[in-house]
């Protein structure tokens, strides 16, 4: 743990994303955190644990949001303690609309601070999608009243159903403020069905896209900074895409450098690497409340294998998404393809023996033998497979110092002969092995067959268990 891992993180180059809490004043339908099940707020000791691990680090990039970080009491202290902190940039977002006169003095001359703020509309337009009935004119005033003190401020606003006939204006009524920037996003492509009706009527996109080049030229014009989608989104047509399994990505899983760079943490304690892998699984890595502080987490062997498996040879496919651009080499593996592969070619079995050698039960992830030692316990192992995919899953179990008590085989010409010093036998002597009651005292299966999927399917009937009571040697199907 500690200065080991140090080389493998990138922080001076990357993000920490604090969510504070999921609390909100507002019920804005495209809002992710205001629809989680369940509220809850880290604690000030818990979020300044995590503010001295980003100053420590030197984190590049440092931003605080909610929910609604203004409702919880602490949030001018740690933006101050961040800002104080040498944090090149420290981002704020809110919806503005709970920020009193005193917040402001204190916000006002600290270093490096940026507040955003979300307003998605003007007048009632912004009231609605808010649902709160005032919510734009206390939050129109505290921005204009923040610009004046001095505090560098930003305007993000999500382009919607219930707000795209009028984005040119929205840009037009704060285009006086001393901004330094407004970004006009679309809301997102692939919504759940109950945030679908927010989505932009697909016959109203081309008026999106006209008010868009209107908004870009008036910019220009008036030496605005506006972040503009250069058309609606829609990967489907993208040239950058990558092919895997019907799925388009922008930019494959494998090697990518994001996890190293990025940390994001919840109101529920928990801290991810990115937003678009399976993360949770690792439940019990996840939770810095678990670790006597969020270093000793991040900087353990268990987060950093985390990561390794994540981004090896059977982790996440790829990203359909292009939030990442912000990292270098997200952005070249996505423009630029020959450095993508030379990248992977060069360090693919750097990655594998890396892997191995700060744990070496990751070989099973590698290989293609999932965590089989703690899934199978002291259960007697079988190989369904006497050809050539049994016989190399043998080899593999025997470098990982687990003894096989036979194989399986449905081929009945099979049943009895002895292949690699182990007797073959039919599936008939796992339904007399087999406890259907108490499976802990069954024999584990490892599928070692190009047939695996009827295989799976026999074993289920059986009443066998996805990897608790049988999993595939991933590497010969």
């Amino acid at each position: 743990m500690g200065d080991d891992n140090m080389g493998f993180f990138d922080f001076e180059h990357g993000k920490l994303m604090l969510n504070v809490t999921n609390k909100c004043n507002f019920y804005c339908a495209m809002c992710v955190p205001v629809r989680d099940k369940g509220r809850s707020t880290l604690t000030k000791k818990e979020a300044f644990n995590v503010a001295d691990f980003a100053i420590g680090k030197k984190f590049h990039f440092v931003e605080v949001s909610g929910g609604e970080p203004f409702l919880v009491d602490y949030t001018v202290d740690l933006i101050e303690k961040l800002c104080y902190g040498n944090i090149t940039f420290v981002q704020l977002i809110t919806n503005g609309a709970l920020i009193t006169n005193r917040d402001i003095d204190r916000l006002k001359g600290l270093p490096n601070l940026h507040v955003t703020f979300s307003l998605h509309g003007t007048g009632d337009t912004h009231d609605r999608i808010t649902t709160k009935k005032g919510a734009f004119e206390k939050a129109d005033h505290n921005l204009r009243q923040m610009a004046d003190s001095g505090v560098n401020v930003a305007l993000n606003t999500v382009i919607q159903k219930s707000n795209y006939h009028s984005i040119y204006d929205i840009y037009t009524y704060f285009s006086d403020i001393p901004y330094e920037w407004h970004g006009l996003t679309p809301v997102e492509m692939h919504l759940p069905l109950e945030q679908s009706e927010i989505q932009i009527p697909p016959e109203s996109v081309d008026e999106v896209e006209k008010a868009i080049i209107q908004i870009r030229e008036s910019a220009e014009a008036k030496g605005k900074v506006v972040y503009l989608p250069e058309k609606m989104p829609s990967y489907e047509n993208s040239n950058l895409s990558l092919q895997s399994k019907g799925k388009k990505y922008l930019h494959p899983g494998f090697m990518c450098s994001v996890p190293r760079r990025l940390l994001i943490v919840y109101n529920s304690g928990h801290i991810l690497p990115c937003y678009h892998y399976n993360w949770r699984k690792y439940e019990t890595v996840l939770d810095f409340r678990r670790y006597d502080s969020v270093e000793s987490m991040i900087m353990g062997d268990d987060y950093m294998n985390m990561i390794l498996k994540g981004t090896g040879p059977l982790g996440c496919p790829g990203c359909d998404t292009l939030c990442y651009v912000w990292d270098d080499d997200f952005r070249r593996k996505i423009t630029e393809p020959s450095f993508m592969d030379t990248t992977i070619s060069s360090t693919s079995e750097y990655l594998r023996e890396e892997m191995i050698k700060r744990d070496p039960s990751l070989l099973y992830e590698i290989d293609g033998i999932h965590n089989i030692n703690k899934l199978k316990g002291n259960r007697p192992v079988y190989i369904w497979g006497a050809g050539r995919g049994g016989i190399l899953t043998k080899r593999l179990l025997k470098e990982l110092n687990i003894a096989v008590s036979g194989f399986i085989d449905s081929d009945p010409d099979k049943n009895g002969i002895v292949v690699s010093d182990l007797t073959v036998s039919s599936p008939d002597l796992l339904d007399k092995l087999f406890n259907r009651e108490n499976s802990e005292n069954s024999p584990y299966v490892v599928i070692g067959s190009m047939s695996a999927g009827e295989i799976k399917k026999l074993l289920r009937e059986k009443g066998f268990k996805d990897y608790k009571d049988f999993q595939v040697n991933e590497r010969i199907i």
